[in-house]
């Protein structure tokens, strides 16, 4: 599905401002092989075009690794236990300074 977005505007003390987002249609029909509307496309009624398939494969391994990712932050946690510090019950890992090894939470060590 490709679309087109085209805006224009004027300030001069006020401000006049408008957007338009058009269907590319004969580019929907050469990507689907056939005339479709746009609610039929953003409905879900159109099956995956057999030319997205990499990107769908794509996509699912990245949710797969996420969930594998989120299965092994849950397992640290678990292994963490309880702070001695504070009343954190939970150890929560840093998912982008994951050399980081204080908890999220309290920022203590487990």
């Amino acid at each position: 599905n490709y679309s087109y977005s085209h805006s224009k505007g004027l300030y001069a003390g006020i401000s006049l401002q408008g957007s338009v987002i058009v269907a590319r249609n004969d580019l929907n029909r050469k990507f689907y092989g056939q005339d479709l509307q746009p609610a039929e496309l953003l409905g879900g009624s159109v099956g995956q075009p057999r030319a997205a398939e990499p990107l769908y494969d794509a996509i699912a391994a990245a949710m797969t690794q996420l969930q594998e990712h989120r299965d092994i932050l849950a397992q640290r946690a678990a292994l963490m236990g309880v702070c001695r510090l504070c009343t954190c019950r939970t150890f929560v890992a840093h998912v982008v300074q994951v050399w980081n090894k204080k908890c999220k939470n309290c920022d203590h060590v487990h």
